[in-house]
This record gives structure tokens, sequence and C-alpha cells, in this order.
């Protein structure tokens, strides 16, 4: 090192930091920092949300911000991901809805629904000559409490329908995923039994093959993240009856997931590139689109020609898009807002599935440590320029403290596949430069 470095570095130390203490040492300024920082890592990071789990004023009001904040992200994201660059055109999946003319007019709003009207779905979807590549029920199939460890025993008939009719498809090498679901109970989740035992089906074993002839049945649990981009992936769960018991934990594949590993041709191809595009960052992040292939389930139901043929070598997704207080409300039982809009579960899951398969559709999230430091290098830049003696200046920083947060959005999608979240902290700069500036002025 020169002798005379470390003097220099002195002087300049001694000359910028009064500077940097005029214009980040204020108060105000040092609570917006820690205001982003605090939304970052609590709010819009993943981290923190065991914190959000259980009840309690803390944990109670950090999930409605959190889910106020992803709302505002998904509404955000509407507009953004319109104009992506990442081409993404569905042609796998097919979208069958029970809709209002099934689930009123004739099921007359049975809860749960007609599972002998599943089975003849299911027993179209896989006629030999135009039979579909996987079927996926995307319905709650699960025992009521008190029939935990045996068939539910009241609906047995229309059970056994369904039953008959999902080991028929596998038989003809129809590829059928099942749904699973499970609750939490203190720092563990618990599955909640199916209306079949597992000893009953062609399951696929935990290596991808499969005792019985034909095609396996896949379980795929079905509870949705926090955050409708994220497509999860695995899960572990333990059974009720041994829920206590941390080693009868089973990791199951997420509904998307055991899709998509039916659908792919190489398991350990599509594995091997989730690793790669998502690498320690968690769950990826899917593309969204409004518009698949989609039949009513009536047409599916009477054997329509033209209805099969579609579900010839696809992927068919079977669940429900009704209107709630009998038909008569403009909701729909099953829609939740996306980037896309507001869609019905079924089409999240067919765009979590296509997704999937298709590499260049997969995002992932910035971590939030990386967020952080980069809001926080932002802030210094707009602090720095807004304390600048020009007037003209400071009228700039007011328009880049406001579209910092869109611009750098939409390029980290755009440029390096990345979901930046964090729409509301850079705000934060916006509102308190914006404050400063007319409190300059009165």
């Amino acid at each position: 090192m020169p002798e005379d470095l470390w003097p220099t570095l002195k002087r300049l130390f001694s000359t910028l930091w009064p500077r940097f203490k005029e214009v980040y040492g204020r108060l105000s300024v040092l609570s917006v920092f820690i205001l982003v920082g605090l939304w970052n890592v609590l709010i819009s990071g993943h981290a923190a949300e065991r914190l959000s789990r259980g009840e309690g004023l803390f944990p109670e009001t950090l999930a409605e911000l959190r889910e106020v904040n992803d709302h505002l992200q998904l509404r955000f994201y509407q507009k953004l991901a319109r104009s992506r660059t990442v081409p993404f055109q569905p042609n796998r999946v097919v979208l069958v809805y029970i809709d209002d003319e099934v689930y009123w007019s004739n099921k007359w709003g049975a809860d749960p629904f007609s599972r002998s009207y599943l089975a003849d779905l299911v027993k179209n979807a896989s006629l030999p000559m135009t039979k579909a590549n996987i079927i996926a029920l995307d319905f709650k199939l699960f025992a009521p409490k008190g029939y935990t460890n045996e068939i539910y025993s009241p609906r047995a008939k229309e059970n056994d329908a369904l039953l008959k009719a999902i080991r028929t498809a596998a038989n003809e090498n129809v590829h059928v995923v099942l749904p699973v679901a499970y609750f939490d109970e203190n720092d563990y989740h618990v599955r909640i039994p199916g209306i079949f035992e597992d000893n009953e089906l062609p399951l696929k074993q935990p290596d991808g093959t499969c005792k019985a002839a034909g095609a396996c049945v896949a379980f795929g649990f079905i509870n949705a993240p926090d955050d409708r981009r994220l497509i999860p992936l695995r899960q572990s769960m333990r059974p009720l009856n041994r829920r206590k018991d941390k080693n009868s934990s089973v990791t199951y594949d997420s509904f998307a997931l055991a899709i998509a590993r039916a659908a792919a041709e190489n398991h350990e191809m599509l594995t091997a590139q989730l690793t790669k595009t998502l690498g320690a960052s968690g769950d990826p992040l899917g593309s969204f689109v409004t518009k698949f292939d989609s039949v009513p389930a009536e047409k599916l139901y009477a054997g329509d020609p033209k209805t099969l043929q579609m579900c010839r070598d696809s992927i068919v997704l079977i669940g429900g898009q009704w209107h709630l207080d009998s038909g008569y409300s403009e909701s729909y039982n099953d829609a939740h807002f996306s980037p896309a809009g507001e869609i019905s579960g079924l089409a999240f899951h067919a765009n979590y599935v296509e997704s999937l398969l298709n590499p260049n559709a997969v995002s992932r999230e910035v971590p939030a440590p990386f967020a952080v430091i980069l809001d926080i290098f932002i802030g210094m830049l707009i602090y720095a320029g807004f304390d600048s003696e020009h007037q003209w200046i400071k009228v700039l920083m007011l328009v880049v403290a406001f579209a910092i947060a869109p611009v750098v959005a939409y390029l980290a999608l755009n440029l390096t596949n990345s979901y930046l979240d964090f729409l509301l902290p850079s705000e934060l700069y916006f509102l308190h430069v914006l404050y400063e500036y007319i409190h300059q002025h009165l």
C-alpha cells in the first residue's frame, strides 16, 4: 500500500462523512430505510412466513399485511406480465369444467359433488381410441371427520364407481392424478384422509415406478401458497393417526408437479431443469395466461366426439367453475387473482403445469437480502439527488422515486426472468421525498 494512500483515505472520509450524516442521518430518512428493510423481510419475503402463522396480535396482523401485499403485487403484475417477452403458449392442457348447468340444474348443488358423475368423466376421458395422457381431478376427495381409518361408507357405492373408473383408466395406460391436502398443526402438516385407502390404488412408488400393469396413479397436494404466483413443489405430511410421530412423514409432490412429472418424458431432466433454474431460491414462479382449451363437463359426460378428440393424448384437468348462491351470484366458487387477472383454481393448476413443462416460463424470486440491499442503494441515490440545491434535480428525483419500482421490476422480470417484489417499499421513498418537497415550499 502506498504510504500516502491511508492519509488520502482519511481526508476523503473526513470530507464526506459530515455530508453523509447531513443527508442520511436525519431521523425521518433513517426511519424510511428501516421500514423498507422490515417490509422486505417480514412482508414481501417468504422467509418470515412462519411468523405469520398462529393466533395473537403480531402473527394475525403480519398475516393480514402479507395478504394485502400479495394481493397488490398480483394486481401490479397483472399489468407487468402482459408486456413480458417470454413466449408462453400453453398447448398440452384441456380443462373440463363442472359448470352451473351440471352443478345446480342437474346435481342440485350436491356437496360433495357426485363421485359417480366424476367416474363417468374419467371413463370417457380414457376410452381406448381417444384416451387422454393424464387425467387429474381437482376435487376434494376426502373422508369427513369420523371416517379417518376406513372408506367413507355413506357414499360407498359412488366411491366404488369412481375407484373402478380410476383403475380402468390406469389399466388403459392413462396416468391419473388425485388430490391430497393437509392441515397445519403446530409446526407440521397433517394429511387429511382420502375416500380411498392408498393400498387400493396402483400408486406410483418413490422411485417413480409402478408395480401394476399400465400407468400409475399419483397423489398431489392442492393446498395453495399464500402468493399464488408461486408454484408449490413438495411438502412433507404426517398421517392423521400418527401425526405426532416425526418419523412417519411422507413427502408428496404438489398437484401441478405430480401432473408435470407424469407428462414429462424424462422425470430426471425435469427435476434437473428446475434445480438449475431455481438454485436455492425455493419454489418457482410461473407464467400465466387466461386462455386454455376448455369444454363443459356435460359434453365429455355425453361422449361428444369433438370433446373426446380434444382429450386425446392431452392432460385433462377436471374441476369446478360454478356460480355461488344457486347460480345467481356473480362470484364463482373457485376464483382467484393471478398476474393474468381473475382465473379459476383449475386454470391456476393449468398454468403451473404448463410453466413446469416449459423451462423458459419458470421464474425465480429475487432473494430478500438482495432486495433489501437494492432498495437501500436506490434510496441512497434518490436522497442524494434530492438534497441537491438545484430545483430541477429535486423534481427529477420525485419522478424517479415514483417510477423506480415499476421500471426496475419490469427489467428484472424481462432481463433476468426474476420477480422483484419491492413495489410498496420503494414507493415509501416517493412518499417521503414528496412530503419533504411540499414541506420545503409551504
